[in-house]
């Protein structure tokens, strides 16, 4: 009896701990990803295309279960945009939480990415940021921030 008292203390005293731990994030793509400073899967300049590569070597085990803050690679290679759903469902699949990045609009080519990157998001029911006025967020932090705050509201999973 004693035994089932110290299993039950110890449990009470690891219970809040375990409920309101902050949820385990990693970014993947390309230099936004690099730039947000979390453990993950970047590298600056690749595309869609490297993106997804990068998603599928990934273990599942490092995604289940995961905010997956997922910069698509769209900046650096447009044209692979269709990618982009691929890269999603391959996350979703793998039982990860994710949000999905813009693009910066400092080229007015880029600019409308934001809108099929947002629909893309849409369809798979995952949070989108907005991109920013440059190639870069002015602040990493800030972005990071901001990505904490969805993060909490849409996936309930939030930082201490």
């Amino acid at each position: 009896m004693k035994l089932l008292y110290a299993l039950a203390f110890i449990l009470a005293i690891f219970a809040p701990i375990a409920c309101c731990a902050a949820p385990a994030e990693i970014a993947i793509g390309d230099s936004i990803a690099v730039g947000l400073g979390l453990p993950g899967s970047a590298e600056i300049g690749i595309g869609p295309k490297a993106v997804l590569q990068r998603i599928a070597a990934t273990p599942l085990n490092h995604l289940y279960g995961k905010i997956v803050i997922l910069s698509s690679g769209v900046s650096n290679n447009p044209a692979d945009i269709d990618y982009v759903p691929v890269q999603i469902e391959a996350l979703q699949a793998a039982g990860a939480h994710v949000v999905l990045l813009g693009v910066g609009s400092h080229v007015a080519s880029l600019a409308p990415l934001n809108a099929l990157l947002g629909s893309y998001a849409g369809a798979a029911g995952i949070p989108f940021i907005w991109g920013w006025p440059a190639v870069h967020p002015a602040s990493y932090r800030v972005l990071l921030e901001n990505l904490r705050q969805v993060e909490c509201h849409f996936y309930q999973l939030c930082s201490a």
